[in-house]
């Protein structure tokens, strides 16, 4: 297998990967945190200069297909940018970019001895957070993407504007009928963080959040 690296959007993503290695007795790969798609890219960039020979985006995402549920995992098979404007997103046709086969199937043979189920699919990337039903119902109609996040598109078209393999492998947390609390969204910071003290500001504000922050 090749030399490879992992960019997440949060720190605790990041932290679950260490886990997980240890758990297994092996060394962690490289790991960069980052929330956007060009901080993404910026350290996709630096981990292929530090010698990485493919690259994983990987961490949560939203749900686009209403046939996914919390916790499902997705290994896409492409990429596309989502062009938004204020309130809704553009019904522009999209333009996928192919993620690299051989990786993904590297990927999917491992997960699956390991008892893992994967599905496929187009993974948007937008440059705000995709929080309501609306929203993502708009954005699902507009690039039949199945799911949403930040930075996976920025990843790969770093990755492959210098010909690096490149996958993205997103489990769900808030699916296509979910809308997600504005204090979650207020929780974190552009280096991937969470900011309790930012959380517990915003629902403060909107005491009504907490239950759905509970859920």
């Amino acid at each position: 297998m090749r030399h490879l690296a992992v960019v997440t959007g949060l720190a605790a993503e990041a932290a679950q990967i260490r886990a997980a290695a240890r758990r297994l007795g092996a060394s962690p790969p490289p790991i960069a945190c980052a929330t956007g798609p060009e901080p993404a890219a910026a350290l996709c960039r630096r981990l292929i200069a530090e010698g990485a020979e493919a690259i994983v985006s990987f961490g949560v995402c939203g749900g686009l297909d209403p046939a996914l549920r919390p916790g499902d995992l997705v290994l896409a098979e492409a990429a596309c940018t989502a062009p938004d404007g204020p309130g809704a997103f553009s019904p522009v046709p999209p333009d996928p970019m192919p993620l690299d086969p051989d990786l993904r199937t590297h990927l999917a043979t491992a997960l699956a001895r390991a008892g893992v189920a994967v599905h496929g699919g187009t993974v948007a990337g937008c440059t705000r957070p995709v929080a309501t039903v609306f929203d993502k119902r708009t954005l699902a109609a507009a690039t039949g993407a199945v799911i949403v996040d930040m930075e996976s598109y920025g990843v790969a078209r770093a990755a492959q504007a210098v010909g690096m393999p490149v996958a993205v492998l997103r489990a769900v947390l808030d699916p296509a009928r979910q809308s997600v609390p504005r204090a979650a969204l207020a929780a974190a910071t552009p280096d991937g963080q969470i900011h309790l003290g930012a959380m517990i500001a915003a629902l403060a504000r909107r005491p009504w959040e907490v239950a759905a922050m509970i859920r």
